[in-house]
């Protein structure tokens, strides 16, 4: 993996994005190759916006319990 100094993930300099390799359980992996098919994405995208909800579902849970 392409990190920086102190082992955080390196920019690509084309835009503001990073690369970042990891693990998942299979069954977890299965489950988004799904959705990303039936969403027509790709994988990539499918993990980028089930992330992005995920978080974006965190913070109205933080704002809530401020």
């Amino acid at each position: 993996m392409n990190t920086t100094e102190n082992g955080d993930p390196k920019r690509t300099e084309a835009n503001d994005e990073v690369r970042i390799t990891f693990r998942m359980p299979a069954d977890v992996a299965a489950g988004i190759r799904a959705s990303a098919k039936a969403n027509d994405r790709s994988l990539n995208g499918e993990v980028v916006r089930a992330l992005r909800e995920y978080l974006a579902r965190q913070q109205r849970q933080q704002k809530r319990q401020d």
